[in-house]
């Protein structure tokens, strides 16, 4: 039920504002769930412009505001003196409304603030050695990392990192009475993965269940994996019976959890692709199977302890508890401390190209 939107008098003096107001861009509902955990625990007076990423934004009491479409976030801009992004880099392809809003912040000498979306990603920690170069592609690499739109950066790990947002949610899941299941995590829509990777990870994946056909598995795509045109949406018509898709509009679906991260905490253990999601496994103890090939091994080998395969019979229902060596509980202190550094005319990198792209 809505709640009732109580008014209070309070005259505007556009020439007198000192509060400092913080929005929050994310690109995806990934980017949302940490801009939620980020603004919900930050001294800064926060907005999140959300349009698109829920249906329904929920009634809770919360100490953040969402701001709900393109044209209200126009009106707003004027009022943030700080905007915090989840993209490193510049990206044509990136809504029209999300390109405006950066060109706009860096127009108007509103600071601009980046924080990392991924544990491993380009223009933080990632490189490889494609000869041809596309970022759109599922296929081609990127080489390089790619430069940044701003020097405010930080990263979740090291001496200076302000920990991964969701290890604040880590007490929130409450015990349920759920079935027993294996959770199979995937994303390989990635350039990492040959088409011969992805047949090798979904076969090794589907002739271990079959092997343990009393046990339930449940799959939890990355939601471009179901696209149309992608290799895993061919699989939907043979996967073995006791592989169920996860997804309120799909197999199986349980109240109130939403997505991976939600389904990590109930899971006995999981079998994955390298992703983000390896965080969380490790935030709850849980013992992975991490999928290696080719183009993935040298980043699998920098987490400290972990277990991979290559094949079914190296699949486990028994894996290592994983340890990437990169978790650290986030810091709401050190991120706000993060975002109180100045700005200055020479924070954005290179404006002129930004605005030409943009």
């Amino acid at each position: 039920m809505k709640r009732n939107i109580i008014a209070n008098f309070s005259e505007y003096d556009p020439l007198s504002q000192s509060t400092d107001h913080v929005l929050y861009l994310p690109l995806n509902s990934s980017h949302y769930n940490m801009a939620k955990i980020m603004a919900e625990n930050s001294r800064f007076t926060s907005f999140i412009y959300y349009d698109g990423y829920q249906n329904t934004p929920s009634e809770e009491s919360h100490s953040y505001r969402l701001v709900n479409n393109a044209v209200t976030v126009s009106a707003m801009l004027p009022a943030f003196n700080k905007l915090v992004c989840f993209i490193p880099h510049i990206s044509i392809n990136a809504p029209e409304i999300y390109k405006k809003i950066i060109r706009t912040a860096i127009d108007s000498n509103i600071a601009i603030y980046e924080v990392p979306h991924g544990l491993f990603q380009t223009g933080y920690n990632l490189i490889d050695d494609a000869a041809t170069l596309d970022i759109t592609s599922y296929y081609d690499g990127i080489g390089i990392n790619l430069p940044p739109i701003t020097r405010n950066r930080v990263k979740w790990y090291g001496e200076d990192g302000i920990g991964y947002p969701p290890t604040m949610k880590k007490n929130l899941f409450k015990k349920r009475i759920l079935p027993s299941f294996t959770l199979i995590s995937s994303n390989t829509n990635w350039y990492l993965y040959s088409l011969e990777d992805k047949r090798k990870f979904y076969s090794s994946v589907f002739s271990f269940a079959k092997k343990n056909s009393n046990h339930m598995f449940i799959w939890s795509p990355h939601p471009a994996e179901l696209n149309a045109d992608t290799y895993t949406s061919a699989l939907r018509e043979h996967l073995p019976e006791n592989i169920h898709i996860y997804g309120i509009k799909e197999d199986i679906y349980f109240h109130g959890l939403d997505c991976t991260d939600d389904l990590i905490p109930y899971c006995e253990y999981g079998i994955s692709t390298l992703s983000t999601c390896l965080l969380n496994y490790e935030i709850y103890k849980k013992g992975v199977n991490i999928f290696t090939c080719e183009g993935t091994h040298n980043i699998i080998n920098s987490l400290n302890e972990f277990h991979y395969f290559s094949s079914d019979d190296q699949l486990t229902s028994k894996p290592k508890i994983l340890k990437t060596g990169f978790l650290q509980d986030y810091n709401p202190e050190r991120f706000d401390k993060f975002l109180s550094q100045p700005a200055s005319p020479n924070t954005v990198i290179n404006p002129g190209y930004c605005n030409l792209l943009l």
